[in-house]
């Protein structure tokens, strides 16, 4: 017979992880690089170009994983409430 499975979710803790990505998404929400120069040509220019557009797409990437993940610690925290719920009454209605 296989050994039942336990498991132990920190609720409060899910919470706190949604809290701290929600902090995170705003700071990182609408950050760009932008760069102008007046009368400027050459290498050194274009690759501080580039790196600028390179840092808003890091940025971009960055922003999508947090909501993402944002998404994913939510709806982790959904499941076991249902768990948890479905599980008391299962209980419950096998005691009555």
């Amino acid at each position: 017979m296989a050994k039942p499975v336990q498991l132990q979710v920190n609720i409060a803790e899910l919470e706190n992880s949604q809290k701290k990505l929600a902090r995170l998404s705003k700071s990182v929400a609408n950050r760009r690089v932008k760069l102008q120069f007046t009368q400027a040509k050459g290498t050194v220019v274009d690759n501080l170009l580039l790196t600028a557009n390179q840092l808003n797409e890091i940025g971009t990437t960055l922003a999508e994983l947090i909501g993402k993940t944002e998404t994913a610690v939510s709806n982790t925290k959904i499941a076991f409430l249902k768990a948890e719920k479905m599980s008391a009454q299962c209980f419950w209605s096998s005691e009555g």
